[in-house]
């Protein structure tokens, strides 16, 4: 039937199909399987120590066997030799394979090992070696079910294990590799520990994956020394990685590494960043613990887009410039007893936020700079000296800002600043739209250029130098002082206010202003308030001298107009302090209002006095503020 028939070739189509599609999937697995570093699904066929030996002698690849950790670890052992050398004529090549059991090689245990490194500085002590390796290894796309060792081994050739899981640690004990060490994509399940290690030649961590601990640190007072380029980018550090006293002398990439607890590098040293890269050794990491930075040692070191999600500790760190462009610091940052000659923070193409307190006590500084930043919490500055330049561009300090005990730069002590290079143009405290949010504490030598005890007519002249909103700026330093009690510093603030507010001001308010400026000086000096008292009674001395009378007091000698002096200024002096004294003695109604009209000046002047001598101390001040409303 024309209708059946059809029906059969339309089951035939469909059978087909399905048959073509489970065909294609069954490739599509079979190709996945076979991208497999160790294939998981059928048992790989074994390999003996003699096959293993032979492929090493021929150099050929080792590809899909399983292979047993002794076999391959006796076949290490034939080709040791305690000379220096890279035999290329043979190689260890393992592909897609599996490695069980752990990998040893070296002699630790050797009775001649002496450990005793004598009074050498770390860095100049080598490993201790009692064997040589004198073949290139390559480890790819493989998994070795134990760990590896390697004990006062010398890697003439390199070593390459890339792509590749480890199932237990790696252990390099005073060592030293020759050649390259790459383990670009390798996982290590159990993390690394390089202890006294020499990498002479460049080193790949590229993308590797730690999962354990990682320690590159000293082993009897050998450091790990990174001799040519040290890659770690898109690394992940899963526990806490440790690169305490290592030193990197090459070129040094972290760059988009993964910190996921606490890393140390403590005591490091920093010789260089990244080839072709002025961005720094740790652009974009990111540090989602503590950030370990106490006393290291670098040339110029540059953190970009770096992310610090705890704690960040530069204590006692010395180096010539250490820029931080677009960081974030979500925790405490320190740099306590720090000698820097540069240091930058720099918002980059954006507002860059200190969110924890940042701590600068006892640091040295060449020149300080600022440019867009927010500093959410506390800033301490205590004994911090800055020697050249400081220099804040678009700062907010939101909390506490505390400088007591500083010192920064200015025109009387220029020759403190060692660099040469400083352009004398260049201000010494440079600030602009810089606001404070919180209380500031500091000393007033700190801000203003003293002046002689009797200059009282003189001014504090401030040794900042304020570009734009300067109004604005004292308005807030004022308010600053105030939150800190510090009611000197406040009165200098508002006093500098009121003297750039008269550029403005016409008429009326600019008189009122200039006589209160003129009246009680800059910080309401008690001095000058003094100074107009005497003023005042040796002119109402004057006028009292034209009231003695000539018979009694003639000036017709020196005895005479001194005694006529005398008489006329201590009439004046207590008739300034008593009301009724000079009011008591007046024969004529002019002249009681002469003493009347003294008097009241002088309980003015006295009251003046008491308020200008209440601004040293805020428990005085707040007694002023109730006797004087």
């Amino acid at each position: 039937m024309r209708g059946g028939r059809s029906l059969s070739i339309c089951r035939s189509d469909f059978v087909f199909s399905l048959c073509m599609m489970a065909l294609l999937f069954v490739l599509a697995i079979a190709a996945a399987r076979a991208e497999e570093p160790v294939s998981k699904h059928l048992p790989l066929p074994a390999i003996g120590l003699a096959d293993i030996v032979s492929a090493i002698d021929a150099k050929q690849p080792i590809v899909g066997r399983e292979i047993q950790s002794t076999d391959l670890n006796a076949a290490l052992i034939t080709l040791g030799t305690h000379q220096n050398i890279c035999d290329d004529t043979k190689a260890v090549i393992i592909q897609n394979s599996s490695i069980i059991g752990s990998l040893n090689f070296g002699n630790g245990n050797s009775p001649n090992v002496d450990d005793d490194a004598g009074d050498q500085p770390p860095d100049q002590i080598e490993p201790i070696l009692t064997d040589w390796l004198p073949v290139a290894i390559t480890i790819r796309s493989s998994s070795v079910s134990g760990g590896i060792t390697l004990e006062r081994v010398n890697v003439s050739c390199g070593l390459r294990l890339t792509d590749t899981t480890v199932d237990d640690a790696i252990t390099f004990r005073q060592t030293a590799f020759d050649g390259p060490v790459d383990f670009t994509g390798s996982v290590l399940k159990d993390g690394l520990k390089a202890l006294g290690v020499w990498w002479v030649g460049p080193v790949s961590f590229r993308g590797t994956d730690f999962g354990g601990a990682v320690e590159f640190i000293l082993d009897h007072n050998r450091k790990s020394v990174f001799g040519q380029d040290a890659d770690f980018e898109y690394a992940k550090f899963r526990r806490h990685a440790s690169f305490l006293n290592t030193k990197f002398l090459g070129p040094t990439s972290f760059r988009h590494t993964l910190f996921a607890m606490d890393a140390n590098f403590g005591q490091s040293e920093f010789h260089a960043g990244p080839r072709r890269a002025p961005t720094g050794p740790f652009y974009a990491a990111e540090f989602s613990a503590r950030a370990l930075f106490r006393r290291v040692r670098f040339k110029s070191l540059i953190f970009l887009k770096t992310v610090f999600h705890d704690a960040v500790d530069f204590s006692g760190a010395r180096g010539e410039g250490l820029t931080f462009y677009g960081v974030t610091l979500a925790g405490r940052t320190d740099f306590d007893d720090a000698r820097i000659e540069r240091i930058k923070l720099d918002g980059f193409n954006g507002l860059g936020s200190m969110d924890g307190e940042t701590i600068f006590r006892r640091a040295v500084f060449h020149r300080v700079e600022f440019n867009r930043i927010l500093f959410r919490k506390a800033v301490h500055f205590e004994g911090t000296s800055v020697l050249c330049r400081v220099a804040l561009n678009t700062v907010s300090f939101g909390s506490d800002l505390s400088m007591e005990d500083a010192s920064f730069p200015n025109s009387e002590d220029s020759g403190r600043c060692p660099d040469t290079n400083e352009t004398k143009e260049a201000p010494d405290v440079s600030m602009r739209l810089v606001t404070f949010d919180g209380p500031v504490y500091a000393d007033l030598p700190q801000l203003f250029k003293g002046k002689p005890w009797w200059a009282i007519w003189g001014e504090d002249e401030p040794r900042l130098d304020v570009q734009g909103e300067e109004k604005r700026f004292w308005r807030d330093l004022e308010r600053a002082f105030q939150k800190a009690n510090s009611l000197e510093l406040k009165n200098e603030a508002d006093y500098r206010e009121r003297h750039l507010a008269e550029e403005d001001q016409h008429g009326a308010e600019w008189l009122q202003s200039v006589f209160s400026r003129v009246f009680w000086g800059y910080g309401l000096a008690p001095l000058r308030v003094v100074v107009w008292a005497a003023l005042m009674i040796l002119v109402f001395a004057g006028v009292y001298w034209t009231q003695i009378d000539d018979d009694e007091f003639p000036a017709t000698s020196v005895s005479m107009t001194l005694r006529r002096a005398n008489l006329a200024l201590a009439f004046s002096y207590r008739t300034a302090w008593q009301m009724q004294y000079g009011y008591g003695r007046s024969r004529t109604a002019p002249f009681a209002a002469i003493t009347i009209l003294e008097s009241i000046f002088g309980k003015i002047l006295i009251a003046c006095f008491v308020y200008a001598l209440a601004q040293a101390s805020p428990l005085l001040s707040e007694l002023a503020k109730k006797l004087l409303p």
